[in-house]
């Protein structure tokens, strides 16, 4: 079965989040774990495979989560937009 983490520097990021952000990303994070669990992806998820190993979610037009999968489980790293994935990619 596969499970979810938050890194570190995931949580730091999400943890600023006030307003329509913070209730956006909740909202995708609740669905991702559902996934996650079921196996059966929502509508509208918006979950994409960017390499072998790293996938990303998105939360709105600009924001999207990236996480690495190690086996089955899901590593939730960056919260951010198209420049912040790409630097992070690069790494």
């Amino acid at each position: 079965m596969s499970r979810v983490y938050y890194l570190a520097t995931f949580l730091k990021q999400i943890r600023k989040l006030r307003g329509k952000d913070a209730e956006a990303c909740e909202q995708v994070l609740i669905a991702f774990q559902n996934f996650v669990q079921s196996g059966t992806k929502p509508e509208g998820l918006g979950f994409k495979k960017l390499s072998p190993s790293h996938f990303e979610i998105r939360v709105d037009l600009k924001k999207r989560i990236v996480m690495k999968k190690i086996e089955a489980d899901y590593y939730l790293a960056l919260y951010g937009d198209h420049v912040e994935i790409e630097r992070f990619l690069k790494r």
